[in-house]
């Protein structure tokens, strides 16, 4: 007897539905999962008369954790994000507390000219001014930033 289906004359509870509706998705997420609440850095890319605009926003991460690397074609942006900083003598048996790396590759609407870019990070807000290149026979080298203004 125990192995018969309960009738349910509205159809809610289908044999074969039994992932919706399960509990299985209410379930708590393990402690790993809860702490990534870092998301990928939010982009914005505008395109003016001679130059190309970059806005991303990167809040908590310090400037000596990003790195950024601009091509005639796109930009590059690599950081890591780390919720806590702690010192301690003793051996850390739990911690709720991550370090998190990202990267984001967004290519660019028309060529840019990569070593005239001026580069800035000011409160958690990376912004990029990149002259459009008035060549597009060669590509430019690569041009990554490692101190940020």
């Amino acid at each position: 007897m125990r192995d018969l289906i309960e009738l349910d004359p509205f159809g809610k509870k289908k044999p074969w539905n039994w992932l919706s509706g399960s509990d299985v998705f209410s379930l708590p997420l393990p402690t790993d999962l809860k702490k990534m609440d870092f998301r990928v850095p939010a982009i914005s890319i505008s395109e003016e008369p001679l130059a190309i605009r970059i806005h991303a926003e990167l809040p908590g991460i310090d400037k000596k954790d990003l790195k950024v690397s601009l091509s005639d074609q796109s930009v590059s942006i690599r950081g890591n994000v780390r919720t806590a900083k702690t010192k301690s003598d003793h051996e850390v048996v739990y911690s709720e507390f991550s370090s998190q790396q990202f990267f984001r590759q967004v290519p660019l609407p028309h060529p840019v000219n990569a070593q005239k870019a001026k580069i800035s990070f000011k409160n958690g807000l990376l912004e990029v001014l990149a002259p459009k290149s008035s060549s597009s026979n060669s590509p430019s080298k690569p041009k990554d930033v490692p101190k940020l203004r």
